[in-house]
């Protein structure tokens, strides 16, 4: 009975400690296989999807696109204030901001009891200057001939002259103000408003005045941005001041509209802004306004560069996880994950560092994720 139970212990003591180390070694097992499924894929499991395209590097032509961003802006030109030329009420009010009028159209009307007094002795001055005239007249034709004293005739030419002097100041006052003098002369009927016009085509960007309001030359009554000058003030990266100069074509987007818009570069600011390193270009828009384009709007642009060859891959070829690209290539008749450096789009190819590869997937590449 002792050697039975010598020969048993040791046999139970196997069988236990066998059955204790089981469940540790396989998920072990199973965690390498799991990862090494997720970077590394059988060639032959994918080559007869149609999805899915293999293939060397490819190197292509395209027109290189830099993106920049920035605001339709005017230039400190481009707006002007408008102010009554002479004090009134505002009785008559026409546009609100945001409108867009042409250059001479009626804005506000004004109204004061200058503006009639103005004209009244405008008029009398007018009377006493033709009376003065036909006095001159007389004594000049009564001084030729010795009917009359040189210091006579004297006094009447200074008379008229004087008077001359202030009907021409009290004339182009008036139409300074905006009173029309030549209809004012031939009727004699006053003008009891002043219209006050826009100086030239733009949008209202700012109205300063009320109804009723008195104003006075001082008072600024309305803000016109000249849109004929509305241009794009963009923000290049430093890394691709080389690639742009004056004269490459852009095309533009605005918020809310998949439009795109024609611009040209004009000018390059050579001084990087400190802090955020960009460079500022200035475009000018190819072709006529658009209601849709108005001050302050922001921008996505592309500048497009000359033509250049570039060696990569199609971006269907390229996998995105969150900060990092990855592709697919070919090793020892495996699909293998590899990650990738210095990636940078141009056009529809990316490219990046070079890999010791022959062969890549060139299409599909997220059909095996």
């Amino acid at each position: 009975m002792k050697s039975l139970t010598n020969i048993f212990i040791p046999i139970f003591a196997f069988l236990l400690s066998a059955c204790s180390q089981a469940p540790n070694s396989e998920p072990l097992n199973n965690s390498e296989s799991s990862t090494q499924s997720q970077s590394t894929l059988s060639l032959e499991k994918v080559s007869s999807n149609d999805l899915i395209e293999i293939g060397p590097l490819q190197t292509k032509t395209i027109s290189r696109e830099i993106p920049a961003t920035g605001r339709l802006s005017l230039p400190p030109s481009g707006t002007i204030l408008v102010h009554a030329k002479t004090s009134g009420y505002i009785s008559d009010f026409h546009h609100l901001p945001g409108d867009f009028v042409k250059k001479g159209k009626l804005l506000v009307s004004i109204n004061h009891p200058g503006i009639i007094e103005k004209q009244r002795i405008f008029l009398e001055t007018l009377s006493e200057l033709d009376l003065a005239f036909k006095d001159f007249q007389r004594k000049e034709n009564l001084r030729n001939s010795n009917a009359t004293s040189e210091l006579v005739y004297e006094r009447t030419e200074a008379k008229k002259n004087l008077l001359q002097i202030r009907y021409e100041g009290l004339k182009n006052e008036l139409e300074i103000w905006g009173v029309d003098v030549n209809t004012l002369e031939k009727t004699k009927i006053y003008q009891p408003e002043i219209a006050i016009t826009a100086p030239h085509s733009g949008i209202i960007d700012e109205v300063y005045i009320n109804p009723g309001q008195l104003v006075t030359p001082e008072d600024p009554t309305f803000r016109i941005a000249n849109t004929k000058d509305l241009h794009l003030e963009l923000q290049i990266l430093s890394k691709n001041t080389p690639f742009v100069s004056i004269g490459q074509k852009v095309t533009f987007t605005i918020p809310g509209d998949t439009t795109r818009y024609q611009a040209k570069v004009i000018k390059i600011n050579p001084t990087l802004k400190p802090g955020i390193e960009t460079l500022s270009v200035h475009a000018h828009l190819e072709k006529d306004r658009h209601t849709k384009l108005i001050p302050g709007l922001f921008v996505n642009a592309n500048i497009q560069t000359e033509s250049m060859e570039v060696t990569g891959l199609p971006e269907g070829a390229v996998i995105k996880e969150g900060q990092s690209y990855f592709v697919y290539a070919v090793e020892n008749k495996n699909l293998v994950k590899k990650p990738l450096k210095s990636v940078e789009k141009i056009g529809d190819m990316v490219v990046f560092s070079p890999l010791p590869f022959q062969q890549y997937i060139t299409k599909g590449a997220y059909y095996l994720e």
